[in-house]
């Protein structure tokens, strides 16, 4: 898009139409530069940030990847709208799904793995005999010590 405003190096020369009866169309998409570099901040640029992020262990990298995922899926969602069914729209949209579902499984296991215990937090351990607090992992071990009453 940005290599060949025109779009015929995509073949998408024949889509530019759509984007004509768009709002600002006169100004805006005229050509296909507007279009690439709002495909670059939104999709491009956004997700290497979220890669990079997610790279140096921050947990707002892994919510930053699931939010660009959803956003990638309603980029697709106005694709839908505006033109007609095509399979590279299809095919991003359920890039978009895969995403938004890969962001949240790694947000759960970064959270669990992340899970933290302090004893000061439950003041009442001990104190009922007849309770028990255990704490399971999904992940298949137990990463903290199950606490249970003093008969």
């Amino acid at each position: 898009m940005l290599i060949d405003p025109t779009g015929k190096l995509l073949q998408m020369n024949e889509m530019l139409p759509y984007f004509q009866v768009l709002p600002f169309s006169d100004i805006l998409f005229q050509n296909y530069i507007f279009s690439g570099i709002c495909l670059l901040i939104v999709n491009g640029i956004s997700n290497l940030v979220a890669v990079y992020l997610i790279i140096k262990n921050k947990k707002i990298g892994i919510i930053l990847g699931t939010v660009f995922g959803f956003t990638l899926m309603l980029w697709t969602i106005i694709q839908f709208i505006i033109f007609p069914t095509n399979i590279m729209s299809t095919i991003y949209f359920v890039f978009g799904i895969m995403q938004l579902i890969a962001g949240y499984i790694t947000y759960v296991f970064y959270t669990q793995e992340n899970f933290r215990f302090d004893l000061n937090d439950y003041k009442n351990i001990g104190k009922n005999k007849e309770n028990i607090v255990v704490y399971f992992s999904r992940m298949g071990y137990t990463k903290k010590i199950a606490y249970e009453s003093r008969f």
